[in-house]
């Protein structure tokens, strides 16, 4: 366990912070409840704005991976085909 000094000063951030979330959180209601409804409105659309272009990098990212993915399983089954190719090639040289 920590000392007694140490209990102290973990208790004063405790309660500094405890004080500046009190504080922080009525500037936060002063704010809201001086929001008009066409900033709220605002608000929302920024919101809706930024979900959509979120979603949008996220598809891209999505579609990206999915090519990139197409693509090495594409090169998988032709390096397949080919050693299948090679082995046959293999056995009608041997007979």
């Amino acid at each position: 366990m920590g000392s007694a000094r140490t209990k102290r000063k973990n208790l004063q951030k405790r309660r500094k912070r405890r004080l500046f979330a009190a504080i922080a959180a009525e500037i936060q209601a002063s704010v809201e409840t001086k929001r008009t409804p066409e900033q709220e409105e605002l608000e929302q659309m920024r919101n809706e704005e930024e979900r959509q272009r979120t979603h949008e990098q996220w598809q891209k990212a999505v579609e990206k991976s999915a090519a990139a993915f197409n693509k090495k399983r594409k090169i998988l089954a032709q390096r397949q085909q080919l050693i299948l190719s090679l082995r046959q090639q293999m056995q009608m040289a041997e007979q």
